[in-house]
């Protein structure tokens, strides 16, 4: 786990994810475009 650059954004992409997968709506699995 790489803990350096920007941890803040990945937690936040990740934790949407989550959100996402809660709702039962998978928007996109990938990275933000």
């Amino acid at each position: 786990m790489i803990v350096m650059v920007s941890h803040e954004d990945w937690y936040k992409r990740y934790f949407n994810r989550i959100i996402t997968l809660r709702d039962g709506e998978i928007i996109s699995d990938g990275p933000p475009s």
